[in-house]
C-alpha cells in the first residue's frame, strides 16, 4: 500500500463513539506538512485499517471531515 500514499498522514483506524454512546469527531488540516499540491488543496488522510476495518462509526456517531480529502482501504482498493 506504499506508492502514493508514502509521505502522506496514514493512521490505522478511526472509530468515532462507543456502542450506545455517540460521539462527534472533526477532522481538521490545520498545518501544512508540505504535501499540499500547488493549487492549496488539503493534504490527504489514508485509514490503512485494522482487522479489516479502516473506519467504526458507532451508530448516531459523526465524522466532520470538511474538506480534506480521506481514503479508506477497503476490500482490496481505496475509496474516497
Amino acid at each position: 500500500m506504499a506508492g502514493y500514499t508514502s509521505g502522506n498522514f496514514g493512521i490505522g483506524r478511526i472509530e468515532v463513539g462507543e456502542p450506545g454512546k455517540p460521539a462527534t469527531l472533526q477532522l481538521l488540516d490545520g498545518i501544512s506538512n508540505g504535501n499540499r499540491g500547488g493549487g492549496g488543496e488539503p493534504e490527504a488522510l489514508y485509514l490503512y485499517g485494522v482487522d479489516a476495518a479502516g473506519l467504526i462509526l458507532h451508530s448516531g456517531s459523526r465524522l466532520i471531515i470538511g474538506d480534506l480529502n480521506v481514503y479508506l482501504w477497503h476490500e482490496g482498493r481505496w475509496s474516497t
